[in-house]
């Protein structure tokens, strides 16, 4: 059964993880979104958003923050288990529809 929850343990959420995923982690750029990916110790898929203050105010950033959390829970089974997934959007993010997105990742990780 495919759950649908994203679990609390499914979040990265500790900075030393960050910097591993950021400085080991390859990157795949899609309009409007950067996906930076490095494999983990452990046998699940995991999310980390980073989102900077260029998105623009509190409001717009948790937006994309609420879309990309959104996109991921639903669509779990695009990502390959045991790697960690850092989403970076772009100005541009909130430009382009969420079916466009979630195509564009299923391009670039279904298949891989």
């Amino acid at each position: 059964m495919n759950r649908q929850t994203l679990r609390p343990w499914e979040r990265i959420r500790n900075s030393a993880d960050f910097t591993r995923c950021f400085k080991a982690g390859k990157r795949k750029r899609l309009p409007g979104l950067t996906v930076v990916y490095a494999p983990n110790s452990r046998g699940y898929r995991r999310i980390g958003l980073s989102v900077g203050r260029r998105i623009g105010p509190a409001v717009k950033r948790n937006r994309v923050k609420r879309i990309l959390r959104e996109i991921f829970r639903r669509n779990k089974t695009i990502f390959p288990d045991g790697y960690d997934f850092v989403f970076v959007p772009r100005e541009d993010f909130l430009e382009i529809k969420w079916e466009e997105h979630i195509r564009h990742l299923r391009d670039a990780f279904y298949s891989s």
